[in-house]
């Protein structure tokens, strides 16, 4: 098996986008995504302004 990460993206799409925020409503355990797959993009998570 290889050690390399499980890689993925979200994007709304035409949708409403709140499946992507029940993701974020699993609040300190997304930690534990990020450190089991590489969030390639996410704009909702995402804060352009920096």
């Amino acid at each position: 098996m290889s050690d390399e990460k499980l890689k993925f993206a979200f994007y709304w799409a035409a949708s409403c986008g709140g499946c992507e925020i029940a993701v974020l409503d699993i609040d300190e355990k997304i930690l534990d995504v990020a450190a089991a797959a590489d969030i390639l993009f996410w704009p909702v998570a995402m804060d352009f302004k920096y």
